[in-house]
């Protein structure tokens, strides 16, 4: 493949993550948020068990995480993200003919699954594959996606919530998963750039810099990038979730809540592509690490908004501090992978760390929800979160690169061969 060629390649790459991450995975982060008030007003639920649904749909996700690394390294993500549409589009209809808590306990479940087969681990994967020295760019620009489809989802799922319920809004949402995400992933999607010298599969990912999963295993780093995964993912959790019927709560209008949601989105998609590029500028520790001391400040701005006479100054902070950092670990986390662990089993790794952090962003909004059952207020919850948030950021800063992260070994059988 000649330059021309790859940098064509590369484009037509990012372009296609951009819209996948647009029009069918960032609507579904942002709907189930938003669908919580019908569920509460509706089933007549608590927040705790609203909560379990969610902590349903990030769990399975994240258990099922380091078999779906596994798979986007030997099947490919182009069909790992397919199926992941196709069940994500499934899911959606199933949940808007449920009535049970039951029966939505196992869609979301479902949904879960469907996530992190289409989502951010497998976006992230092919994106620092193709990009090399501008890792941090692509990622943003394709996370930028993401942020889009976000911020619309608030507005939109609200207006068809009003107009028709939440049941129309869950039909309406299945439609971009089935229809575009299925026929673009696996027509456009590769996992990494062709390796002419490579044979077979094996042989090409053989040629990959870095750790097999045994050696990462045994390195510090791989388990400090974990407790990085999980401190954050319960902070971040506790809090984004809710930050809708929060606002609600405060005294916000639903019509507020919701344009607050999605201004805070669309910060993000600025936020996500200026950290990716001074991340390839500076590195994804550095700026990791500042993000998450920013992401604390944001939590705190939120909190400030339920004050009457600081409403509007807090929640402007908040879109701003919140809104560039939020997506911040989705972007440089990977990055910090490949820079601490490698290429060669970057899924894998991806994959394992998908597990930590769904089972502790599960946990954070059950944790919100408990406690506000417990308390009657939101306060104690983003307390802890900004606790956590700030010590994510401590932590980041004592990542370093693994003995062997950059070592790339000819594969036996063509040393043979040859």
């Amino acid at each position: 493949m000649s330059i021309l060629e790859l940098k064509g390649r590369q484009w037509t790459i990012l372009l296609s993550l951009f819209v996948l991450l647009m029009l069918a995975t960032g609507p579904g982060l942002g709907a189930i948020g938003i669908i919580m008030p019908a569920l509460i007003r509706e089933f007549r639920w608590d927040r705790a068990q609203v909560s379990s649904l969610i902590f349903a749909s990030t769990f399975v996700g994240g258990l099922l995480g380091p078999v779906v690394g596994w798979l986007i390294d030997y099947a490919g993500a182009n069909w790992v993200m397919a199926t992941g549409f196709a069940i994500l589009g499934s899911s959606y209809l199933g949940l808007s003919y449920a009535h049970s808590w039951v029966a939505m306990f196992a869609l979301y479940s479902a949904f879960g699954l469907g996530m992190a087969m289409s989502g951010m681990v497998p976006a992230m994967v092919v994106a620092v594959n193709w990009f090399g020295h501008r890792r941090g760019a692509g990622s943003g620009v394709a996370i930028f996606g993401f942020t889009l489809g976000l911020a619309a989802v608030a507005p939109v799922v609200t207006a068809l919530i009003a107009a028709g319920g939440w049941r129309i809004a869950l039909r309406v949402l299945a439609l971009p998963p089935m229809l575009i995400g299925i026929p673009l992933s696996a027509a456009l999607i590769r996992t990494r750039p062709p390796a002419p010298a490579a044979l077979t599969a094996s042989q090409e990912m053989a040629l990959q810099p870095g750790l097999e999963v045994g050696e990462g295993l045994r390195r510090p780093a791989f388990w400090l990038l974990l407790a990085v995964q999980f401190t954050f993912a319960i902070g971040f959790g506790e809090v984004f979730l809710h930050i809708v019927t929060y606002l609600i709560g405060a005294g916000f209008a639903p019509g507020q809540a919701a344009a607050i949601f999605s201004a805070q989105t669309l910060m993000s998609g600025v936020g996500v592509v200026l950290l990716g590029i001074l991340a390839d500028r500076l590195s994804a520790r550095q700026v990791l690490s500042v993000s998450m001391v920013v992401l604390a400040a944001g939590i705190a701005a939120l909190l400030g908004s339920a004050h009457l006479g600081y409403r509007t100054p807090m929640v402007l902070l908040f879109i701003l501090c919140w809104g560039t950092t939020a997506t911040s670990i989705n972007t440089l986390l990977p990055i910090l992978i490949a820079e601490t662990l490698g290429l060669r089993r970057l899924g894998t790794f991806s994959g394992i760390v998908l597990l930590v952090g769904a089972v502790a962003h599960s946990l954070g909004p059950l944790l919100s929800g408990i406690l506000f059952d417990l308390t009657g207020s939101y306060v104690r919850p983003f307390e802890l979160a900004i606790v956590l948030v700030f010590a994510t950021g401590l932590l980041v800063v004592g990542v370093r690169p693994a003995k062997g992260w950059d070592r790339v070994e000819e594969p036996v059988d063509m040393r043979a061969g040859g």
